[in-house]
């Protein structure tokens, strides 16, 4: 009976533990890292109003004298917020998800619900006035607080992405005289805002969306419209759809398409065979179908280059492998016309052609291969509007999925410019504009293939086919400092417009460069270096421009699904201006006399090495702080730390400097009822510093605040902060000693340098830092090849103390026959 027992216990046990782990198994698979939800455009996680109580049944609204009328509309709550257990639909901690969404949202359509466009703003689609966007919120647990608390998700997740500040609610910037009436009619709570932002949450952005990596501990996503009145909110004819995907090599396509294939419409049948195409989950994948008119097919020699760019780019991947896949599938011969006049054109082509003649046999295929792929045709000749504007090609706009080639124009002759054409239109379906993150041309800091300057290679051969690797340091053209260069050593390319006639300059970026090619090194000047106040091709701008770096490859936008221009066609004023014929003709023929500036013989680098000085705000910082919460007698924000442009200053990648300071502050000087009573010197006060490849500064309250930090080496473990204990320890900063100071070699990307004072409060401080940066003599032996000759030193010394010790032991010994019976 015990054995029977006994059996049945074991067999029940493993019942349970079969039945247990069957429903951690069916919880587990039950998604697929893709999700798409409704939005409820009433629902919030933050602190909002809901004044339905107050009013009871029926909706409100008002007439020409502010009086409140009862209306007979739904009636509408403020409601929860949009909740995704991330778990359930296969997301985990650690996962690279991708947030995008679509649709439209009619603010203030609830108050006449049978014409909600007729109300306030009418529909808002993709963005949403008047602040614009999505929030999302991350977190442990599900659970909600009431409607009137400022932190309602007790579970929230602060994991360092931007903060988004949230307004607050309605009335406080709304209309007094509104909230006068209803305080007459009893309702005084209408005249008072009350707080919503929170740490925690942060803006998805109309359009772009924004990638992101599931937080630690994160179970939860909450997802919310930005807004300042949830009540009033009415839902437009599509809805508005959220999607997230898991993206592990963030390249736009969800990991399910790109391990399983796409099946558009869930029926469990694979409509497009994406692996089979070359997707690779852990490498990013760009895909694009080419369709061609007869003598206009795309040259493969061209192809390949541009292939093998994007095969050679520094973009990183899970699989540890760089680059990017481009899928170039050029299709099939679509009916001749000698010209094609713009995109209304093309879309006919479109609807027709794209895809294989198989692939077009099922709907559903064609839609999955929508999502993936973009498309381009190559025709004999464009012709835009105006009907003079002939161009070798254009994109639709900017991360889109559709552009046009011209290769039967004649600046399309050649492999070289056929492969420059299609990389530059391509990059504008990545979103790269003319100048990188704008539409500023022709700068000569911007080394990119979607520069003019560096387009053709009849301009200046020895450019490559390339997008730009790095933000080069920003150029203020009414304040030039020629001793800087662009801070690459590549050959740049300038225009003279200011000399008659006007001619093509080029030079070595890597030192100085004679801008203006009057033999000097100079500093002040003020000339138009991207000429593009009055030169062609260019869009009418002022001469005093600051020209921003760019770093290409790590702002590609890879994903089109979702931008304005996917679901719709594109405009005469989407598409991006570019070089006609004629001018790219007048571009070449002036760029055949184009003259290289060298750097004069009387240069010295070392020169423009020079010492400076700067002041340090005591209450400065570049470490996560705590903002001022009161104290008896006043107190001040926390501010901007010390920011050094190393570039503008002359210095460059391993310089050697010394960093050293004086002066005095005051600790708790607001706390002393104003008197300065704790006084620290500079013997006392530590520095701490921070190298950068951008002059970028997060909030106070994220603890990476410098999202270009380089990491020195020499890191400094700094205590949290005095009240709130938050943690402000960084691996990038180092410790500036007093006394002493700092000798240090500027580290590989380093730009900028960021200083401030080692404190854990920083609103109460009052003093007065100078520091002082100072180039160590370059000609003097480094320290650390004076102490590897000592070695070497030593090492002979003592070789030859052997040899001679050897020797004399040898003349010592007695010859043989000669020894004494």
């Amino acid at each position: 009976m015990k054995r029977r027992l006994f059996s049945l216990a074991v067999c029940l046990f493993l019942f349970v533990g079969l039945f247990s782990v069957s429903i951690i198994i069916v919880n587990s698979a039950a998604g697929d890292g893709i999700v798409e939800v409704d939005l409820n455009v009433r629902g919030t996680f933050l602190r909002a109003m809901d004044d339905w109580p107050y009013f009871g049944p029926g909706d409100y609204q008002y007439d020409s004298n502010l009086e409140l009328q009862v209306g007979t509309h739904t009636d509408f709550h403020v409601e929860e917020p949009t909740i995704i257990d991330l778990q359930t639909e296969g997301f985990n901690e650690g996962d690279k998800i991708s947030i995008s969404w679509l649709g439209g949202v009619y603010p203030d359509g609830a108050w006449n619900p049978s014409n909600p466009g007729s109300i306030g703003y009418g529909l808002r689609e993709n963005e949403y006035v008047p602040h614009g966007g999505l929030l999302g919120l991350f977190s442990t647990t599900p659970t909600l607080g009431n409607i009137d608390s400022l932190n309602r998700v007790p579970g929230a997740i602060e994991f360092g992405s931007n903060d988004f500040l949230t307004p607050d609610t309605w009335w406080k910037d709304g209309r007094p005289e509104l909230s006068e009436k209803l305080r007459l009619k009893g309702i005084d709570w209408y005249d008072s805002s009350m707080k919503t932002d929170i740490p925690e949450d942060f803006k998805i952005s109309p359009y772009t969306g924004m990638k992101i990596e599931i937080p630690r501990n994160a179970r939860f996503m909450f997802l919310s419209l930005i807004d300042a009145y949830y009540r009033d909110n009415y839902e437009s004819p599509n809805g508005l759809v959220v999607t997230i995907e898991k993206d592990t090599d963030e390249d736009g396509l969800p990991d399910h398409w790109e391990i399983n294939g796409i099946d558009t419409d869930n029926d469990g049948t694979i409509d497009l065979d994406l692996p089979a195409l070359g997707a690779d989950w852990e490498h990013k994948d760009i895909f694009v179908e080419i369709d061609y008119m007869s003598a206009s097919r795309p040259n493969q020699f061209a192809l390949d280059s541009v292939i093998d760019a994007f095969d050679n780019s520094p973009v990183t991947n899970p699989d540890m492998v760089s680059g990017i896949n481009l899928h170039v599938m050029v299709d099939e011969i679509i009916p001749y016309k000698e010209v094609l006049s713009g995109f209304d054109e093309f879309y006919t082509l479109k609807s027709s052609y794209f895809g294989t003649q198989n692939e077009r046999l099922d709907q559903k295929t064609v839609e999955a291969k929508k999502k993936v792929f973009r498309y381009c045709l190559s025709v004999d000749k464009i012709w835009l509007d105006p009907p003079t504007h002939g161009c070798p090609g254009i994109s639709e706009g900017l991360a889109c999925d559709d552009f046009i080639l011209a290769t039967g124009t004649s600046s399309l002759s050649t492999v070289e410019n056929q492969a420059a054409v299609f990389m530059h239109e391509l990059g504008h379906s990545l979103g790269l504009a003319h100048g990188g993150g704008d539409q500023l041309n022709y700068k000569p800091n911007y080394l990119s293939i979607m520069n003019y300057r560096f387009q053709y290679a009849g301009l200046l051969p020895s450019r490559p086919l390339d997008y730009s690797r790095r933000e080069l340091p920003p150029i203020d053209e009414t304040n030039i400092n020629e001793a800087v260069g662009i801070g690459e050593a590549t050959k740049t390319v300038w225009y003279a417009t200011w000399e008659t006639p006007r001619k093509y300059y080029c030079s070595s970026g890597a030192y100085a460069i004679d801008w203006n090619n009057d033999g000097n090194i100079t500093s002040g000047l003020h000339l138009d270096l991207n000429n593009d106040y009055n030169v062609i091709g260019s869009l009418p701008s002022s001469r005093d421009e600051l020209l921003a770096g760019y770093n290409d490859w790590v702002h590609l936008v890879y994903r089109f699904r979702g931008t304005p221009l996917y679901r719709r066609s594109a405009t005469p004023d989407d598409y991006h201006i570019e070089l006609t014929i004629e001018e790219i003709e007048q571009i070449t023929e002036e760029a055949k006399n184009i003259i290289e500036v060298p750097i004069p013989e009387s240069y010295n680098p070392d020169e423009e090495k020079r010492s400076i000085e700067i002041d340090l705000s005591s209450r400065g910082t570049f470490l996560r702080a705590e903002p001022f919460q009161g104290s008896p007698s006043g107190g001040s924000a926390v501010e901007d730390p010390a920011i050094v442009n190393l570039v503008e200053e002359g210095f460059e990648e391993g310089d050697s400097i010394t960093i050293s300071y004086s002066g005095q502050y005051h600790y708790r000087a607001f706390w002393d009822n104003g008197e300065l009573a704790e006084i620290y010197t500079a013997e006392e006060i530590p520095l701490l510093g921070l190298f950068s490849a951008s002059e970028d500064l997060n909030p106070i309250d994220k603890l990476n605040r410098v999202p270009g930090a380089i990491d020195y080496g020499e890191d400094i473990i700094t205590d949290p902060t005095y009240f709130k204990h938050f943690q402000t320890d960084i691996p990038e900063d180092f410790k500036i000693e007093p006394h002493t100071g700092a000798e240090m070699k500027i580290p590989e990307g380093a730009k900028y340098l960021f200083l401030c004072i080692y404190d854990g409060f920083y609103p109460d401080d009052v003093g007065d830092i100078r520091i002082s940066i100072q180039p160590n003599n370059s000609s003097a032996f480094p320290f650390e090849l004076i102490i590897i000759l000592a070695i070497a030193l030593c090492v002979v010394i003592l070789l030859i103390l052997l040899l001679n010790k050897r020797k004399k032991k040898k003349d010592q010994k007695p010859l043989k026959g000669n020894s004494q019976k």
